[in-house]
C-alpha cells in the first residue's frame, strides 16, 4: 500500500507486471516453460 496499490489490485497478476521479481517468479513457476539448454526437461525444478 505504500505504492499506492488498492487492496483490490493485489489480486490480479496483471497489475503487478511492472515489478520484475514477480514477473521473473511467474515466468520459473510456468508449468510450460521449455529447458531449451537440457532436452526433454519441462516446468520448475
Amino acid at each position: 500500500q505504500e505504492h499506492q496499490v488498492s487492496p483490490l489490485d493485489f489480486n490480479s497478476y496483471g497489475s503487478r507486471r511492472g515489478n520484475h521479481e514477480v514477473m521473473m517468479r511467474g515466468t520459473f513457476a510456468n508449468i510450460r516453460i521449455k529447458n531449451q539448454m537440457v532436452p526433454g526437461v519441462e516446468g520448475g525444478v
